[in-house]
């Protein structure tokens, strides 16, 4: 995946399957439809020229390491008036892994009327998969009025 610069997946897909789009080294936008529930496990991981994802408002999964190593990524905007599950592991034995990575000057737009929601701390007793925990992202989570 050399050449693809762009995508804008069609309405009507469901999940996008683990590592579908990994280490595509041109790919700079990806628009991801209202229609999509899931993210899979590293499915834009390593797409080093990735600098913006729209993500539908029906998501409701983004696995680990959707958007890790996504050095450029600057703009993240999920539509999702519910905070989807993310899944960030800390296992001794292996390495933590998180969906989004931290940049410096990225930005995650969630609706603005969900904002409380997304930034507040939540406590998952199997602390090795904080679902819906995105209180690890605060200091990127910026309110927004999705059209």
């Amino acid at each position: 995946c050399t050449s693809l610069k762009s995508v804008t997946l069609p309405d009507g897909l469901e999940k996008i399957l683990s590592c579908a789009f990994k280490e595509c080294s041109a790919l700079e936008n990806a628009v991801i439809p209202d229609s999509v529930t899931h993210i899979g496990w590293r499915a834009f991981y390593g797409c080093r020229k990735l600098t913006t994802a729209i993500i539908g408002e029906n998501i409701e999964t983004i696995d680990r390491d959707a958007f890790y190593a996504c050095d450029n990524i600057n703009s993240i905007s999920c539509k999702s008036t519910t905070e989807p599950k993310i899944y960030i592991s800390w296992h001794s034995s292996s390495t933590n892994t998180h969906p989004f990575p931290h940049n410096k000057g990225m930005v995650i737009y969630v609706p603005r009327n969900s904002y409380d929601s997304y930034t507040r701390h939540s406590y998952d007793e199997y602390f090795y998969a904080a679902r819906t925990n995105w209180y690890f992202y605060k200091s990127y989570i910026q309110p927004y009025d999705f059209q």
